[in-house]
């Protein structure tokens, strides 16, 4: 099943997609935002290097499959109340 879903703007790390439950997933940056998006099995620390920017402006979108160990991880620059919308597909 793909469901649609939307992660809020936050300074701090959110996790959007977990890849024990989705195989595959999509992000999109809201209109005037910019986000960090972090793959890994934790969390990253809020100081990371390690991330993709997603912007407006710039590269907007990101879709990937995810291996049932990975975590997808959501920092948006602005305090918006949507900063990222995307798709996910559980994992069958």
């Amino acid at each position: 099943m793909t469901d649609t879903f939307h992660v809020a703007g936050s300074d701090e790390y959110q996790l959007a997609v977990d890849g024990a439950n989705f195989s595959r997933f999509g992000l999109q940056v809201e209109f005037g935002a910019t986000a960090r998006v972090f793959i890994g099995a934790a969390a990253p620390l809020k100081t990371t290097a390690n991330y993709v920017t997603l912007s407006y402006i710039g590269s907007r979108e990101l879709a990937a499959s995810l291996a049932s160990t990975d975590k997808v991880y959501v920092r948006s620059m602005e305090q918006l109340a949507k900063g990222v919308r995307g798709f996910r597909e559980s994992r069958t």
